[in-house]
């Protein structure tokens, strides 16, 4: 995870824009100030994507977005082949990627290996 603020914005976007092309998929995450429009209530888990719709359409017409979470997935050749050696029962541990990480996704381990390792840091400077 990385955390995008107003003094790394310019180096983080562009990490992002050098990532997007070979990534691949994309998920977006909003958080907004708010979730619903009072008195109309909440979909429910019956409400088909059309019953739905009507009902959410007026909260990012009402509501502000506050945060913007975005993440990139890339196929992981290492991954992959660690899955099928398993799967054929030679498996011996966990594949890791060139960041270090372990998983299916490459970049997001090593965002997640920069934040340990800065938070670390930041502790070992408090103390």
């Amino acid at each position: 995870m990385v955390n995008v603020v107003k003094s790394n914005f310019l180096e983080k976007s562009q990490d992002l824009i050098d990532r997007l092309p070979t990534a691949a998929y994309a998920a977006i995450d909003l958080e907004m100030t708010g979730i619903t429009i009072p008195g109309t209530g909440r979909p429910t888990r019956d409400d088909t994507p059309q019953d739905r719709y009507p009902k959410l359409r007026p909260v990012p017409e009402r509501y502000s977005i506050i945060q913007v979470g975005v993440a990139l997935f890339h196929e992981n050749p290492d991954y992959t082949a660690w899955v099928e050696a398993a799967a054929a029962g030679g498996g011996s541990g966990e594949a890791r990627n060139e960041s270090g990480g372990t998983g299916g996704v490459d970049g997001i381990d090593s965002f997640d290996d920069d934040t340990v390792q800065q938070q670390q840091q930041q502790q070992q400077q408090q103390q």
